[in-house]
């Protein structure tokens, strides 16, 4: 681990307890920049220059008003994205709604206006969804993504929202059937949280807390296996497990489900992460978790940054991870390339005839950039997937029993 990573994890841990020494970091110039540029690659930048106040006299001065205006920027659209949700909210009116991680993950935050934001993801009944999508279209917000399973996108200038129908992450089969019925109340059981400090106002309904607990597992699981985590999916984790560990629910709901679907390891995993390089509490389910794993966890989240930022080429690798017996399927290399193409070119879903086209300037642009240097090499994409996958399936996601020799799922309690 470097040293920025290593400063900015102590800086972190002392977060959760506010007593905790932090040492002074001797860095130069460029480890400064280091610093700074891997907070913002972990979605914690704001909370970072908020801890590190102590040592901002080392900063060299010229790097510190960069630093700010950075800062000043990224709380300009934490506070875009808490108006864009109080809109959202005033014209949902009496509707049953749910705000979805941001702001209802902030609450759990010991200063909420400290955590980066990115967009309002909000749930509504399915049977709702056309109602709500006009409500929005015929308040200036432009419709995108209909033909997505999981949600819709809305925007208009400094407005982002996703309207969902079910908390996102949920899988197929049994453990998905199981994760919609515990579930099941969820509209009905919300709370209404109130965030007031500094620039960050938001009244709004948030999922009771066993629910926001599963949600963000989901989340978490279904980023990890795709793009990357972030620190700021540890953080949210942590300061949820920090406020709630004592609730009963723990033992009475959401373990035991977790154990039924096969999220169990995964949650005690990034439990003892959260414990040993965070300083966040350790609950006693997940005290057998080796201590190797959880630095796998790590050595992966600072190896992409929040959605795969750091490392475009390992994030796409995810893709290749699938099993095919006990191999890499390399067949899958031809999905992350359909996906690079329709992503980059929207046109295609009015216009499919054009594919080959745009198909073949990518595989030219790609081929290219690989002999330069520009783009990864589809060796070391799949030797990445391989790392990926060796560290995913001690991870047992969704496997139920016993999955693993080192570490049974079953084994959790």
């Amino acid at each position: 681990m470097k040293k920025e990573q290593t400063f900015l994890l102590a800086l972190l841990s002392s977060a959760f307890d506010s007593g905790r020494a932090v040492p002074a970091p001797d860095f130069s110039e460029k480890e400064w920049k280091a610093f700074i540029a891997e907070s913002f690659y972990q979605a914690v930048g704001v909370l970072a220059f908020s801890l590190c106040e102590p040592f901002m006299d080392r900063v060299p001065s010229d790097l510190y008003s960069h630093w700010n205006r950075a800062i000043i920027k990224t709380m300009g659209r934490n506070r875009n994205v808490a108006t864009a949700q109080n809109e959202l909210v005033a014209l949902l009116g009496n509707r049953p709604y749910l705000i979805l991680k941001g702001l209802a993950s902030a609450a759990y935050y010991p200063n909420s206006t400290l955590r980066d934001f990115g967009d309002v993801d909000f749930l509504v009944e399915e049977k709702r969804q056309t109602e709500i999508s006009e409500l929005l279209c015929s308040n200036g917000y432009q419709s995108e993504g209909e033909g997505n399973d999981h949600h819709i996108v809305f925007k208009k200038p400094f407005c982002h929202l996703e309207l969902h129908r079910e908390p996102p992450g949920i899988p197929g089969g049994a453990a998905g059937d199981k994760i919609r019925s515990f579930f099941g109340k969820i509209l009905e059981t919300a709370v209404l949280q109130t965030l007031d400090a500094d620039y960050l106002h938001a009244v709004f309904r948030a999922p009771a807390s066993e629910m926001h607990g599963l949600i963000l597992l989901l989340h978490m699981q279904h980023h990890m296996l795709e793009e990357g985590l972030g620190l700021r999916h540890l953080l949210d984790w942590g300061f949820y497990v920090a406020k709630t560990e004592k609730e009963p629910f723990w033992q009475e709901a959401l373990l035991p489900l977790l154990k039924e679907v096969g999220l169990l390891t995964f949650a005690a995993a990034m439990t003892k992460t959260c414990a040993i390089y965070l300083g966040a509490p350790e609950p006693e389910f997940c005290r057998n978790i080796p201590d190797d794993l959880c630095a796998g966890v790590m050595e992966d989240i600072f190896a992409l940054g929040n959605f795969g930022m750091k490392d475009r080429g390992r994030s796409h690798s995810a893709a290749l991870t699938e099993n095919d017996g006990n191999s890499v399927r390399k067949k899958s290399a031809f999905r992350v390339f359909h996906g690079i193409v329709t992503s980059k070119h929207p046109i295609l879903q009015r216009a499919p005839i054009l594919y080959p086209i745009f198909a073949v300037g990518e595989a030219f642009a790609y081929g290219f950039g690989a002999l330069f240097g520009k783009r990864t090499r589809p060796s070391k994409l799949f030797r990445s997937a391989k790392e990926r996958k060796t560290l995913y399936n001690r991870l047992a996601i969704f496997q139920t029993g016993n999955t693993r020799s080192d570490f049974p799922t079953d084994s959790i309690s």
